[in-house]
């Protein structure tokens, strides 16, 4: 579903992507719109922002020491400054209100309920420029992973 979106994305403006999940995550029992907001909050608050640069896109995977797994979702967008981002964090962790987006907020909780309370969303900077959106699942936190 993600690719797809992607390609659709690909021809309204200059975008790159590269998925890096190994096989065995393909399979991955995952919540509904849990992938795709982020790679759509990449794009419109990242990427479209961007002048004279093509927009890159990240999806990555991996099983960290048997005990969670990560996907992730990196940009090379504008990015956010240090206070932006902890306001961002600290908003996903909060009960939802009118004046925020529920995007994030939805993601993050979704990943609690399903996968246990250690699980989550973590907001960081990427390597890449932009902003990394990763999502944690405990295998022992939950039923599916």
């Amino acid at each position: 579903m993600v690719r797809n979106y992607l390609v659709i994305q690909q021809l309204r403006q200059q975008i790159e992507y590269e998925i890096r999940v190994p096989d065995e995550l393909l399979d991955l029992p995952l919540p509904r719109l849990a992938l795709q907001p982020l790679v759509e909050n990449a794009i419109i608050h990242g990427l479209e922002l961007l002048e004279d640069t093509t927009g890159r896109i990240l999806i990555s995977g991996f099983v960290f020491r048997e005990e969670s797994v990560h996907l992730t979702v990196e940009d090379n967008g504008i990015g956010m400054d240090e206070t932006a981002l902890e306001e961002l964090r600290h908003k996903s962790t909060e009960s939802l209100t009118e004046e925020m987006g529920c995007g994030v907020w939805n993601v993050h909780q979704r990943m609690i309920y399903t996968y246990g309370g250690q699980s989550g969303l973590i907001m960081s900077r990427s390597i890449l420029g932009g902003l990394k959106a990763e999502l944690v699942m405990y295998k022992n936190g939950g039923s599916h992973v």
